[in-house]
This record gives structure tokens, C-alpha cells and sequence, in this order.
């Protein structure tokens, strides 16, 4: 009985709606154990009727303004209403701190309430004593404290260190920083959590119902989490709570805004956590912290894994490098291999140890080639300044800062001297396709995003947390579940004849939307080393293979705007891939206006028409696989090219 849907009420249409879906043993997805219903709307029902086709237990709730609540009425409505859904048969009242119980309510069970303020001050233990001493035997005392800071989420963690003397206590923090801690307090003996529908809080930060299915909640013995802050882009929980999931481990894993991981110790009582995935700004704060290391963390002075073994000890682990060089052996690369870093923080670090431990050579480029000196000498590493750095002379270049992330957009590199062939990884994953990854595709390496890192790093984690390997039919279906996570809108595929201004436009679309472009045909150049004039006279079945191989990795590019190629509809698999995909537009042009824009970069004919008769006759038997293609979301780019831009731009937004 975990899961309470909260409802702020407007018709009895509405919640029997609701609960068909999510509700008691007939909902659809059977996700409510319980429902509150907020009549903070003052809503003229039958509550009778109502209640007789509820097969859940029912809170009533009408909280005022001066609680954070939007009931405006009197104080006579308030109790009416209340009183109401109480004979109906609702099983808890909630009443606000400062009321006292009506007569009418004495021998109701109450939930015993108290809302802190987004400004206000308070020692939560102080309002615990208070709120012990006027409930009574049944009740229910809540206190929902607000996370404006990391302290006020840890607030709530010590009530249940104190302990509940005489009645359950439902406890946490409301405020995006405090999420987390609806779901922490159950496994300290919170009776359930309040959730809510997609996009229709009733309070903040409080977790959508969706979101918590297939959640252990009504038992779990294991709590996970990944700290550090900004956290919310994380993937992690999503990965680590599909593995829970598919290998029925009684466990769950969140997310924790955390900025000071002592003080996250010091406020959890000691089994609360059974381990961590720590990212930015805490890995060094992480070693520190634990009783064990790894030879990595000893050695990089970092951890991305903290967990606790039998005696309570915290053992410092680093997957970083084990995820950095399974992507790459997953792309390609060889043994031995010569491995550039750019960066010098933990993560930095922790990826060339790894790699000596593998006997790659390893460098580090750096802004302050100094400030690793004593590191570089201990494991035998060269440091070279940024600025002069060849990226040409190593088998892999690894990208370690954050610039290129959205919070800290940038290229490290601008005119990174990349070649054919390299293997390229950036750590950042949001977006998937950086500049630094742009650029490095523009010259035909082989670029391994950092999604594929944080999937095998993780999996490292997840080994040795477990303690068990995860089967090649679950790796297969995580890495499915992370690509659908993947932040960053769909990619914004372009697709059209020759000359239709593809490449154009979507390269000034890019610059207006602040993403990357991608133009198709070029990567093909480039990676293939041929010219396209060349591969089409000598070898078009190969040429149109490349094409089909290279657009369903594009499709998986997210947040890039890309330019394809004008033939790619020729194979009817990938008329249906594009088909598929969100954001797909046909740009197209009169023949005429094709033609003589076509004569600025000439090509090979594809047939023995006349130049101009060849362009009409792939324009027309072309065009309906265009429309399939793009779901018939078109745009004709004659005219002004500023006003077709923002044309086109309004089109994707």
C-alpha cells in the first residue's frame, strides 16, 4: 500500500477516469494503492455516490492557501466538505497542524499535517514533538519539509533517526531537491508516498505515478543512488532500475541532487545505502570519504563508485576507465594502441591509469601542463599543452571536460588536426553529438559517443555491486532503454532532391537552433575516403549500401540537424526507417530551379537521359517516396532564403 494518487478534484468524471486507469485491483495499470483526493476546488459532487465506485482507500484533503494549499473558502465550507467524503467512507482526514480536530472527527483516523514554507525557518523535530503529542492511536503524523538546499532534504532523514515513539511517520521533503527523499523515507518505515499524474503536481516536486511503475516500493532491502550535482539529466537511474528490474534484485536506485557528501553521511541512518555512482563535484570529496580503494582511486585520487561491504566500510571504487575502454574495444580499438587524453580531472585520471594498467601509450592535453606533474611522473604519462597538441599521431583522442556539454557549450579542440579512421570519445553525453564530435566526423573518424562510456561504466558498477555478471539478453535491452533516454530532442532529418537546399538551410537552421549539422553525403566522403562523383560511376550498389548503413546511425543522432543525401529513398528499408522517425520534412524545388542549381556542383548521370530530362525524371518518380519518407511534412525552398528559414524553423519547433 505504497502508492497514493494524489487528485486535486474537478469532477467525479474525471476521477473515475483516472482511476480506471491507475487504480485498486481494476485499474489498468494497478499502480494506486491509495488515493488523496484534494477538494482544494470546493467541487459540488455526490461523495456518496462517488466513494461506493472507489475500491481503494481514500484520504480527504482540502488544504488552505496559508499551507500551501488553494482552498479560498470558509472555514464552515472547508469542514463540509471534508465531513462529506469522511461519510462516504474515506479513511484518513488530513488536518492541518494549527486546527484543532472538529467533533464531528473524533473518532476518524487523522493524518496529523504540517507544510513548511518555501521561505520559512523550522526545527522539524520540534514540530515532530508537537504533532506526537495531539495524535492519537491509528493516526498519521506528516511533515513535509522544503528542500531549498541540500540540508533541507537531510532534515527529514534525521526525524527518522530519532524515531516515530507513538504514531507511523510520513516524512519527506517537497521541492525538486527533495524528490528523492519520497522514496528513501519507505525503506526508514514511511507508510507510503504521494505521487501524482504526469504533469499535474499537486505538490513540488513530487513524482509522477508512471514513473514509479515496476519500482519495488512496497519492500526493498537494497537503496542506490547517484550523487552530485546538476543530477537531473542522469541516466542512470533508469539503467540501474531496468537491471533491478529484469534480474529481480529488491532494490532501487535514485537520483541525489548532492553537493557535500559528508553531510549526506552524516544526516542517513547507517543501513540507508547500500551504494553510490558519484559524479561532478564529488569524486575527490568520494575517496576521501571511503575506508577501502581500488588501485585506480589510489592511484587517480578519484572514485565514481562508493559501496558499503558487511562491516559498514565504504569501499572506493573507478569504473570510469573500464566503461571509457570497453566503448572503445566495442569500436574498435586495438591492443597497444597510442591514447590521447584532453583533461586532467578525476575522470581524466582515472582513464589513463586505466590505460596503462592495459599497456596503450597514454598522453594528457592541458591548458596548465604543470598541474599534473607529480601524477604524469607516477604513471609514466606525457603531458603536452593543449595548445600544441597533434591529435594526428594517436590511434584515440578521449575528450574529458565538460566543455561541449549543454551547461557548458564550447569545442576544446576548434581546429582539431582529427584523421581518417581515429576512434573519438567524448565523456559528455548531453548533448550525444558534440562539437568536438562534429568536427572530429567531419574529417572521418570514427566517433564513440559518451552514452556508450556511461553504459559500460555502469555495467561495471552494476558487476561489482551485485556481485554477478548481466546477461548478454539484458546488456542488450539496457542499451536499448539508454538510447530511448538519451536526452536532446530527435535529430531533424532533411530529406529531398538535389539542390532542393538541404545543406543549406539546414546548416543556417542549425546555427539559428544552436545545434549541430550534419551533412550526410560529406560524412560519407569522408569516412569512405571517396569522392561521391567517383563512388556512384565505379560502384552505386556500394555507394547506396554506405548510405543506408550510415542513416540508421544518423537517426540515433540526437539533437543534430542533418542534410541527407537525395537518393537516400531509393531503398524502400530506409524509406520505412525514415518513416518512423519524429522529424522528418521533404524539401523540394521546381525542376528547373533543381537543375540549374544541380550545374554549380555537376555529378555523374544516374541514367541516359538529357541533364535536365534525367532531373524531371527522378523528381517525379521520386517524389511519393519523399512524401512516405517525411509523412508528407513538406516545404517549397524557392524565394527569399531568409524567409523559407523561418519558415522551416517554425516547421520543427
Amino acid at each position: 500500500m505504497t502508492r497514493t494518487l494524489s487528485i486535486l478534484v474537478e469532477s467525479a468524471e474525471q476521477v473515475n477516469d483516472l482511476l480506471a486507469k491507475w487504480g485498486g485491483t481494476t485499474g489498468e495499470h494497478r499502480a494506486a494503492d491509495r488515493v488523496e483526493l484534494r477538494l482544494d476546488l470546493d467541487p459540488e459532487l455526490d461523495w456518496n455516490q462517488l466513494c461506493r465506485g472507489i475500491d481503494i482507500p481514500i484520504i480527504a484533503t482540502c488544504m488552505p492557501v496559508r499551507e500551501g494549499g488553494g482552498f479560498t473558502g470558509s472555514e464552515e465550507r472547508r469542514q463540509q466538505l471534508l465531513r462529506q467524503l469522511l461519510d462516504g467512507g474515506a479513511e484518513f482526514l488530513d488536518i492541518p497542524h494549527d486546527e484543532d480536530i472538529p467533533a464531528w472527527a473524533y473518532s476518524a483516523r487523522i493524518i496529523h499535517s504540517w507544510h513548511q514554507g518555501a521561505e520559512e525557518e523550522a526545527d522539524l523535530e520540534a514540530v515532530h514533538a508537537s504533532l506526537r503529542d495531539k495524535a492519537k492511536a491509528g493516526d498519521l503524523i506528516k511533515i513535509v519539509a522544503f528542500a531549498r538546499d541540500q540540508a533541507g532534504a537531510h532534515a527529514v532523514l534525521k526525524l527518522y533517526r530519532k524515531g516515530a515513539e507513538r504514531t507511523d511517520l510520513l516524512a519527506f521533503a517537497q521541492g525538486e531537491l527533495g524528490t528523492w527523499t519520497r522514496i528513501a523515507v519507505l525503506k526508514l518505515g514511511s507508510p507510503w508516498l504521494y505521487c501524482c499524474l504526469e504533469g499535474a503536481e499537486t505538490a513540488p516536486g513530487q513524482l509522477s505515478i508512471d514513473a514509479l511503475v515496476g519500482l519495488p516500493l512496497a519492500k526493498f532491502d537494497q537503496l542506490w543512488a547517484v550523487v552530485g550535482s546538476p543530477i537531473s539529466h542522469s541516466l542512470s537511474p533508469l539503467l540501474w532500475n531496468a537491471a533491478f528490474a529484469a534480474e529481480h534484485q529488491s532494490a532501487i536506485y535514485l537520483a541525489v541532487d548532492c553537493v557535500d557528501l559528508s553531510a549526506l553521511f552524516e544526516a542517513s541512518p547507517a543501513d540507508l545505502w547500500r551504494g553510490f555512482s558519484v559524479t561532478s563535484p564529488l569524486k575527490s570529496e568520494a575517496a576521501q570519504l571511503a575506508g577501502g580503494y581500488c588501485a585506480i582511486t589510489d592511484a587517480a585520487g578519484s572514485t565514481n563508485t562508493l559501496l558499503r561491504d558487511k562491516s559498514g566500510t565504504w569501499i572506493a571504487l573507478n569504473t570510469d576507465g573500464l566503461g571509457a575502454f570497453a566503448a572503445l574495444r566495442e569500436s574498435g580499438l586495438g591492443e597497444q594502441s597510442s591514447v590521447l587524453i584532453i583533461g586532467g580531472g578525476g575522470a581524466a585520471c582515472a582513464v589513463a591509469v586505466e590505460a596503462g594498467h592495459l599497456q596503450h601509450s597514454v598522453a594528457m592535453a592541458l591548458r596548465t601542463p604543470g598541474k599534473l606533474a607529480s601524477f604524469a611522473d607516477a604513471n609514466d604519462v606525457a603531458i603536452h599543452p593543449l595548445s600544441d597538441v597533434d591529435l594526428s599521431e594517436y590511434d584515440a583522442v578521449i575528450q574529458a571536460t565538460p566543455l561541449g556539454s549543454q551547461s557548458q557549450p564550447g569545442n576544446p579542440l576548434p581546429s582539431g588536426n582529427f584523421v581518417h579512421g581515429q576512434l573519438v570519445l567524448d565523456m559528455v553525453y548531453s548533448p550525444l553529438i558534440t562539437e568536438f564530435l562534429a568536427a572530429a566526423l567531419a574529417k572521418g573518424a570514427q566517433i564513440v559517443p559518451g552514452s556508450e562510456m556511461l553504459f559500460w561504466q555502469m555495467v561495471a558498477q552494476y558487476r561489482a555491486g551485485v556481485n554477478a555478471d548481466p546477461s548478454t539478453e539484458l546488456l542488450a535491452q539496457l542499451h536499448l532503454r539508454m538510447v530511448d533516454g538519451l536526452p536532446g530532442k530527435p535529430p531533424v532529418l532533411l530529406c529531398g532532391p538535389r539542390g532542393c537546399g538541404k545543406s543549406s538551410l539546414g546548416s543556417a537552421l542549425a546555427a539559428k537552433l544552436g545545434r549541430c549539422f550534419i551533412d550526410a553525403d560529406h560524412l560519407l566522403e569522408a569516412r569512405h575516403q571517396r569522392s561521391i562523383k567517383e563512388w556512384i560511376t565505379e560502384d552505386i550498389e556500394g555507394f547506396r549500401a554506405a548510405e543506408s548503413t550510415l542513416l540508421r546511425e544518423l537517426v540515433t543522432f540526437r539533437g543534430c540537424i542533418i542534410a541527407l543525401g537525395g537518393g537516400v529513398v531509393e531503398n524502400a528499408g530506409n524509406r520505412e526507417l525514415l518513416a518512423v522517425q519524429a522529424a522528418v520534412f521533404k524539401l523540394d524545388s521546381e525542376v528547373d530551379t533543381l537543375f540549374q542549381r544541380q550545374q554549380n556542383e555537376p555529378r555523374p548521370p544516374l541514367t541516359d537521359l538529357e541533364p535536365l530530362e534525367e532531373v524531371r525524371e527522378l523528381h517525379q518518380r521520386r517524389q511519393p517516396w519523399y512524401l512516405e519518407a517525411s509523412n508528407n511534412r513538406c516545404l517549397n525552398t524557392d524565394g527569399d532564403f531568409s524567409a523559407v528559414l523561418k519558415l522551416l524553423s517554425t516547421m520543427v519547433s
